[in-house]
Order: C-alpha cells, then sequence, then structure tokens
C-alpha cells in the first residue's frame, strides 16, 4: 500500500471536518512483520510525537503485543486532555443518530423515556458532550446533574 498517499488522504478528511488541529494518534502495527533494519529505525519508545501538529506515532504488534503498553500510555495521557465527564442528555425519540453515537462512544448509564423524549443519563468524553449539545448535533436539552 501506498502509506503516504493514504496519509495524506486522512490529513485531507481531517482538514475537511475541521479535526486537524486535534491530537491523535497514529497507530502503526505490524511492526513485527517488519524486516530488522526498518524496526532498528523505530523510535526506540516505540513511540513518537510531532508536537506541531499533536499527531503521535505508536508502532504496535498486535500479535505479540509489542508497544502496546505505549499505546495504552498514550491513550491515558491524551484522554487526561479530554477528560470523561457524566452528564445527562435529553434528545428526541426520533433522534436515533445521536442517540446511536451516544450509546456507541460513551457509557450509558440510564435511559427513560418521557413523551416522545429520551433522557440519557451517560459517561463520555468532554469533546462528544460539546458535540452533542451543539445545536447541529440534534441536542436538545442538557440537564445539569
Amino acid at each position: 500500500p501506498d502509506h503516504a498517499a493514504q496519509d495524506e488522504a486522512v490529513e485531507s478528511l481531517l482538514e475537511t471536518l475541521n479535526v486537524a488541529a486535534k491530537p491523535r494518534i497514529h497507530l502503526r502495527n505490524k511492526i513485527d512483520l517488519l524486516p530488522e533494519r526498518k524496526v532498528d529505525r523505530r523510535p526506540a519508545s516505540s513511540m513518537s510525537e510531532d508536537m506541531t501538529q499533536g499527531v503521535a506515532d505508536v508502532w504496535v504488534s498486535a500479535r505479540t503485543d509489542q508497544g502496546l503498553e505505549t499505546l495504552r500510555e498514550r491513550i491515558d495521557q491524551m484522554l487526561r486532555d479530554d477528560p470523561i465527564v457524566e452528564e445527562q442528555f435529553e434528545f428526541a425519540s426520533s433522534d436515533g443518530a445521536r442517540l446511536a453515537m451516544l450509546h456507541r462512544r460513551g457509557t450509558v448509564l440510564s435511559t427513560r423515556f418521557e413523551g416522545s423524549r429520551v433522557v440519557v443519563k451517560a459517561r463520555v468524553t468532554a469533546s462528544l458532550r460539546d458535540r452533542l449539545l451543539t445545536p447541529q448535533a440534534g441536542a436538545q436539552k442538557h440537564l445539569t446533574g
């Protein structure tokens, strides 16, 4: 595969979505299949970071578990920048896309129906909460609690 072209396409998409400046992990898997000379050229810590772009390269092997602890550490570090919060959301019961996003990306603690509304209490990242609360996200009302 043409990795440079793939990376360029991803960068272009992220710019189109206005999220290119968000911190992210560039996961490089299957390092157990690399020739020895290429493994020697990857960062010694199994992780490098381009601080100007907010991108961390993490080298792993899912088969051998090499680098997975570094990946976990990097995820933990990035989550500190986007903390988990507990929030209560109210959606129209017809807003299946937002409800599905909340279930897929958060931890739903409770759900109750009030007429044509759905009230969901969930643990989500602060960024997901903000996304769900924007008018275009379809969140109708935010209740503290």
